[in-house]
């Protein structure tokens, strides 16, 4: 709006100039050359010394006389003639104008031997129209910012959904929006506030009824297991508790992600060795698993975490790098760092990679990567989800970097409360 009202101002400015300078500067020069004719006419030549210097005084002008015998001057000092380039009156011949120093112009009437220079005085130059302009052009601006700070008021509730807009964006169904206002945008921003209200009440429902359902399905579960052990040793059984283990999983990590975002969940925090506790695990999974490389660590990283919610993170994202990597790939490699007091504990695949366009859908529940791209489908798109709900129980983070066909790094950040010893 500034850029506007400069903008707005010049243009005024430049059309005032250009019409002045199309008609008012041939009506300005007429009325001048005359009014120096009538001066001429007046002093006389040679010119009368006393009528000059009344004239002088009362029109505020210095008077120079040049002549055969004798010179003389009103008061001041004529500016280098040499500087200015006289060009004859078309109304009059006998007087030339000259321009000294922008609009100081200087008038030489010409009689034989006889010369007379007409200039104004310097400290009388008019300044009255620049001054009026500048005062005119700070009012413009003036009145532009009052409007600004006008319209930035009206439009303060389109600010406000901005940020509401951004918060849902990000999880965040619990924010609203002021809605103080009485007019139009006031009503908006309550039905925004209803629209969040509803969409989280929705959401919320469907979360429970998932968790009662997951919760009711523990009992068949259990009398599963128990009519599995009942049937004999063949192919049947050996595919129906695999089914079983899928399905105690997917229960498992629902309950656990709802436990770690309920007011109520708790976890078991304990002051251990990041490094330790991921040889230990690696030892015990790396067994007839997909080859994996503890490519980097220090030998020690403390950290207060739960550790056996560390130890579903690490699994989760080593099964799926295991699933997502061809058979003849590159090792896993898993990363131990401490970067800005954070350890992070990066697992790299080298397998398929994600689409860019779903980097930022992997972590919602239930969120799957085309199952025709990937070996073995037969999973729900829990994991990723709870291993974010872990990290965020423990103010903390997960992030992924991918290429499309050279693979992924999943990084899991949560505080530390040591600095790194000497790398292995």
């Amino acid at each position: 709006m500034f850029g506007a009202g400069v903008l707005i101002v010049l243009t005024v400015a430049s059309i005032t100039w250009l019409m002045f300078d199309e008609k008012g500067k041939d009506v300005f020069r007429r009325n001048m050359n005359q009014y120096v004719s009538y001066l001429v006419r007046d002093l006389g030549i040679p010119p009368n010394r006393k009528r000059a210097e009344k004239l002088s005084d009362q029109l505020f002008i210095n008077i120079h006389y040049k002549g055969p015998k004798i010179s003389w001057k009103t008061s001041g000092v004529l500016p280098p003639l040499d500087q200015i380039s006289f060009k004859k009156l078309q109304t009059n011949p006998g007087i030339e104008v000259g321009r000294y120093r922008s609009n100081r112009r200087v008038f030489r009437a010409l009689n034989g031997e006889h010369t007379i220079y007409f200039h104004h005085r310097r400290e009388i130059i008019p300044l009255t129209g620049w001054i009026w302009g500048a005062v005119l052009a700070i009012a413009i601006l003036f009145w532009i910012f009052l409007t600004y700070l006008a319209l930035r008021w009206v439009l303060q509730p389109i600010h406000w959904l901005s940020g509401g807009v951004e918060a849902l964006a990000s999880g965040n169904l619990e924010h609203r929006v002021r809605s103080d206002r009485k007019d139009e945008l006031g009503k908006l921003t309550r039905g925004f506030n209803r629209m969040a209200e509803r969409i989280s009440t929705m959401l919320a429902a469907r979360k429970q009824l998932l968790l009662d359902v997951s919760h009711e399905l523990r009992s068949p579960m259990t009398r599963m297991k128990v009519a599995l052990e009942m049937m004999p040793a063949d192919a049947l059984r050996k595919t129906l508790e695999e089914d079983l283990r899928m399905l105690e999983s997917m229960v498992r990590e629902i309950l656990e992600t709802a436990r770690l975002e309920s007011k109520n969940g708790r976890l078991n925090l304990q002051q251990l060795d990041l490094v330790e506790l991921v040889k230990i695990f690696l030892n015990k999974y790396s067994k007839g698993k997909h080859e994996i490389l503890l490519k980097e660590s220090p030998k020690k990283l403390m950290i207060q975490a739960d550790p056996e919610q560390i130890t579903i993170v690490l699994e989760n994202l080593l099964n799926n790098a295991r699933r997502f990597s061809d058979e003849g790939s590159n090792p896993v490699e898993v990363k131990i760092n401490e970067y800005e007091n954070k350890a992070v504990l990066s697992v790299r695949d080298h397998g398929i990679g994600i689409p860019a366009d779903e980097l930022t859908m992997i972590f919602e529940p239930f969120y799957q990567i085309d199952k025709s791209r990937i070996r073995d489908s037969n999973h729900y798109g829990l994991g990723l989800n709870l291993c974010k709900s872990i990290a965020e129980a423990h103010n903390g983070n997960i992030r992924v970097e991918s290429v499309e066909g050279s693979g992924s790094t999943f990084h899991f950040e949560i505080p530390c409360y040591s600095r790194l010893s000497d790398r292995e």
